[in-house]
């Protein structure tokens, strides 16, 4: 029987697109400043980070690239506190504490939980 509301939203699309804004708001950008540094269409960011489209490997190499990350950091919560992490060690600047990271990582995580 169908959803309602729609289709039901991917579990794992969910988690992509926490981790994307987790990691995006770590770093202080909005939506339209990654959208523009990354190339990606802000809807098309909208949806990503909604867990209503699938982050493409294209999408997720650019995304990645402007957050000075790899790619696997926005695809799993753990590798995600762990570049952050090493980021944090390197001194690279980031406007939040290494706590403002981790809590970040962790909304990622219980957004699969939800």
């Amino acid at each position: 029987m169908p959803h309602p509301n729609g289709p039901a939203l991917d579990p794992e699309r969910v988690r992509v697109g926490a981790t994307v804004r987790a990691l995006r708001e770590a770093y202080g950008l909005k939506q339209d400043e990654l959208a523009e540094k990354s190339a990606v269409g802000r809807t098309t960011l909208v949806r990503i980070e909604a867990g209503t489209r699938p982050l493409s490997p294209s999408n997720a190499i650019a995304i990645a690239g402007v957050l000075g990350v790899r790619p696997i950091a926005l695809l799993n919560p753990t590798a995600f506190t762990d570049e952050v992490d090493a980021r944090v060690k390197a001194g690279a600047p980031m406007g939040h504490t290494l706590d403002a990271a981790r809590a970040a990582g962790a909304v990622a995580t219980a957004a699969v939980s939800s």
